[in-house]
């Protein structure tokens, strides 16, 4: 399997700075929980004339753990772009 490439290439939760890009990662590779994926074809171009796939828009829903020690999970919304 590939590395997904994502834009911004780090996410974190804003209120108690755990990194989140793992999960981002993880749903986008669809091993995580639902993932809401919005794709649109290349302006201009079909997509047999593309040697790699360009970047596509998301957005996921995952799981923060919360601060380590004081687990408190809540739910962030991620969006950007990805390169599978």
């Amino acid at each position: 399997m590939r590395a997904v490439v994502l834009n911004p290439p780090s996410y974190s939760c804003p209120d108690d700075h755990s990194d989140l890009t793992g999960l981002v990662t993880q749903a986008l590779s669809g091993d995580g929980l639902a993932v809401a994926r919005f794709a649109r074809p290349a302006f201009g171009w079909p997509a047999r004339h593309h040697t790699q796939t360009p970047p596509q828009p998301f957005e996921v829903i995952v799981t923060c753990p919360g601060p380590v020690g004081q687990p408190r999970p809540h739910q962030l919304t991620c969006t950007g772009t990805y390169q599978p």
